[in-house]
């Protein structure tokens, strides 16, 4: 955390790029078909163009503020939003394709720095099992929340129906 009102320490003209000790790097972990917002949580008021890029080099959006121009690149067209104010990237209907590292690069007349970096495992959705238990698992930052869900059949001894009962059990 810095006192000032922008993403670097004073004094710092060096570009850096993103590892897990430097400030700004965050894992994001999303399922195929999610849509993720991805923010900078700092100053850019320095800075007079953005660019997110994917992978290290493929570029996702390039952002010049002094003209409002935003130009997403072809294979983000359609899916991807930007928010002026706060340079934060949406992404939508992840794939698996969309798994890697996301870095947003900021620059002006003197520095250009990787202000932020989120790796985005994409995960593929899991169906739940036909006929036996399902398993939700959602994790928060510290906490684990274990919701199961039981299904038994039980069949009617003088007739041919089927006899459905659900319980919910939390842990």
């Amino acid at each position: 955390y810095y006192e000032s009102s922008s993403c670097e320490p004073h004094g710092t003209r060096t570009t850096r790029s993103p590892s897990r000790a430097a400030r700004g790097s965050s894992d994001v972990f999303r399922v195929v078909g999610d849509s993720v917002q991805l923010e900078i949580n700092g100053s850019v008021s320095e800075f007079d163009d953005f660019t997110w890029t994917f992978s290290g080099s493929v570029p996702v959006l390039k952002y010049y503020k002094q003209y409002k121009d935003i130009k997403p690149s072809p294979r983000y067209k359609d899916r991807v939003e930007f928010i002026e104010e706060t340079c934060s990237l949406t992404l939508k209907n992840l794939q698996k394709t969309d798994n890697g590292l996301y870095e947003i690069k900021a620059s002006n007349t003197e520095k250009t720095t990787t202000l932020r970096a989120h790796r985005l495992p994409v995960l593929d959705a899991v169906s739940p099992p036909a006929g036996g238990s399902v398993c939700l698992v959602k994790t928060g930052l510290y906490s684990i929340i274990l919701i199961t869900n039981h299904i038994r059949e039980r069949r009617n001894k003088s007739s041919s129906s089927v006899i459905m009962v659900w319980s919910k059990k939390s842990v």
